[in-house]
């Protein structure tokens, strides 16, 4: 049995506690469960049948996410992606609905927006996604189907510890920005270290800044596309042309398949960055297994940092012992979210 450590708002002391009775009634091996993902670019979904994964699908956002001014669209958008895939599959029935949410989590209620959102689209009022507290039981009622919203890093955490079942566990979903999620030696997800973009690694005086709280250094522009462009740019390959930074994560993703050696560079060079990350975190942490997944694990570029990632974690600390894999790619949230 799978147990998820929350902390009330009360009181933000670490207190485990049993998944809510719906969720005990759901076996995450058994029926049809749908994983969702609320990514920037689109709406990620991913199909777990009896344990398996059957299916994954990109539905994208009919608009940028940073442009969506209504908490109703979203909803909207959602209930329109899973019918479409229900359709597409010709799924009877769903057994529960999992939804990866970018920011803070309290009892399958989101209680802060998508993190940075508001940034993006100064418009957005926080009375608008104060509605988004009651996404999930909007979308039962609409479709019928028990739904549940968690961290995107929690998600991407409970997900490689069901599927893989391996304890002291750290997952990092390198996308637009990074998810972290760890579970201990007993497969509990602590609430308390949901977030890891703000732990530094580099603490040169011209060290990358986070995009939203602008502290130097940290993993978020580090295992994100955010660095996937800023190295593709100092190796010299030209993106001027692509307009945004996933456009162009894309694009040095493309020269890799290609065989550029830049590229092959740039990708390398997120591996040392990853074992800077697991050597930081290692020392506060019981780490064994780490799993990458997200955007910049797509293709042939999760297998380089992963490799990479590996050699330099075996050459320069032999000391750790520590277990790397890719976990489903781009959908480990979605994944995660359904189990």
């Amino acid at each position: 049995q799978f147990f998820i450590e929350v902390a009330t708002q009360e009181d933000s002391a670490d207190v485990s506690i049993p998944l809510s009775e719906p969720l005990q009634n759901i076996n995450p091996k058994e029926g049809v469960l749908f994983g969702i993902d609320l990514g920037r670019t689109a709406i990620k979904i991913a199909v777990i049948e009896n344990g398996e994964i059957t299916f994954t699908k990109l539905v994208s956002w009919p608009q940028p996410l940073e442009e969506i001014a209504e908490a109703i669209q979203l909803v909207d958008n959602i209930q329109k992606a899973v019918e479409e895939v229900v359709t597409e599959r010709n799924i009877k029935e769903i057994s529960a609905i999992g939804i990866s949410w970018a920011g803070k989590v309290v009892n399958g209620q989101p209680v802060s927006p998508i993190i940075g959102l508001e940034k993006l689209n100064p418009k957005v009022s926080l009375e608008e996604f104060d509605r988004l507290k009651s996404m999930a039981k909007e979308l039962s009622q609409r479709l019928k189907v028990f739904t549940w919203v968690s961290n995107d890093g929690d998600s991407q955490g409970f997900g490689a510890a069901v599927h893989f079942g391996k304890k002291n566990s750290i997952t990092f979903g390198m996308g637009g920005g990074l998810s972290f999620g760890y579970s201990d030696e007993n497969l509990n997800l602590p609430d308390i270290l949901g977030e890891a973009g703000n732990v530094v690694i580099d603490t040169a005086k011209d060290a990358s800044q986070h995009t939203f709280t602008g502290m130097p250094g940290v993993l978020q522009v580090y295992l994100s596309q955010h660095a996937v462009v800023r190295l593709a740019e100092k190796l010299g390959i030209d993106l001027s042309g692509v307009e945004r930074d996933y456009e162009r994560a894309e694009e040095v993703g493309k020269l890799l398949e290609q065989g550029d050696p830049r590229a092959v560079k740039v990708f390398k060079m997120m591996g040392r960055y990853l074992v800077s990350a697991i050597v930081e975190i290692s020392r506060y942490l019981k780490v064994e297994n780490v799993f990458i997944s997200g955007g910049v694990t797509t293709g042939n570029s999760g297998e380089v940092i992963r490799d990479s990632a590996i050699n330099i974690l075996e050459a320069e600390h032999p000391g750790l012992n520590i277990n790397i894999e890719i976990f489903t790619s781009r959908f480990g949230a979605a994944v995660g979210a359904a189990y």
